[in-house]
């Protein structure tokens, strides 16, 4: 249950109650080195973990999350319980984002890809990468996303921006008739002919350059 409205004594002896169910909004790949081929899990868009034990296959009717390593998507939670783990957590809101936006009617999102953080040295210090998100759709796009950012930082574009360039491709007829890969987490967005699956790099080949106007 997401949410009671009303609890009201019905005369002489029956109780009513109106109340909300959480609906699955993606369904979450967890792994394990015990299991590295996973379960799949019902989660809502709060990442609340729904009361269904987690499947051998995934569900087709859902968006899939999943960590490119078996070390990407950690934490999972007992049942009614919020996944921790901020990559599932940020995976949900790109996912609402894409929904909410535009270009829902374009670009249906079907799976999301979460690239394990990284340690990274600096001046003898270790500072921990950010994950970064890789989009699949339906109609068979590849889109690299990078890192989810609602204005938190300023060392990439924010979604606003990325779902921007996304909006022009689409206009411009790229997506869907010529290319096959965007990549929008730099300020240099591109688009490529060629699907890679095998690895998160994008082939660059005969790339339309679109440069986002600076902010500034």
């Amino acid at each position: 249950i997401q949410s009671v409205h009303e609890l009201r004594r019905n005369y002489p002896n029956r109780i009513a109650i109106e109340f909300d169910i959480r609906t699955p909004a993606a369904q979450v790949r967890h792994a394990s080195r015990a299991e590295p081929a996973g379960r799949y899990w019902l989660v809502d868009h709060a990442g609340m973990l729904l009361p269904v034990p987690g499947a051998l296959r995934p569900r087709r009717d859902l968006p899939l999350i999943v960590g490119t390593t078996v070390s990407a998507i950690t934490g999972r939670p007992d049942n009614g319980k919020k996944w921790q783990d901020p990559g599932v957590l940020e995976a949900l809101a790109l996912l609402q984002t894409m929904q909410n936006s535009p270009l829902s009617e374009d670009l249906h999102i079907s799976r999301i890809r979460i690239s394990s953080p990284f340690y990274l040295s600096r001046l003898r210090s270790k500072r921990k990468s950010r994950p970064r998100y890789y989009l699949e759709t339906a109609e068979g796009v590849d889109i690299r996303w990078g890192e989810f950012n609602n204005g938190d930082f300023d060392t990439e574009k924010m979604n606003s921006e990325k779902i921007a360039d996304l909006r022009h491709f689409v206009a411009q007829g790229y997506i869907h008739s010529l290319y096959k890969s965007v990549d929008v987490s730099t300020h240099l967005a591109t688009c490529s002919r060629q699907r890679d699956r095998k690895s998160t790099r994008l082939n660059s080949s005969h790339i339309p350059f679109y440069r986002m106007p600076s902010s500034a």
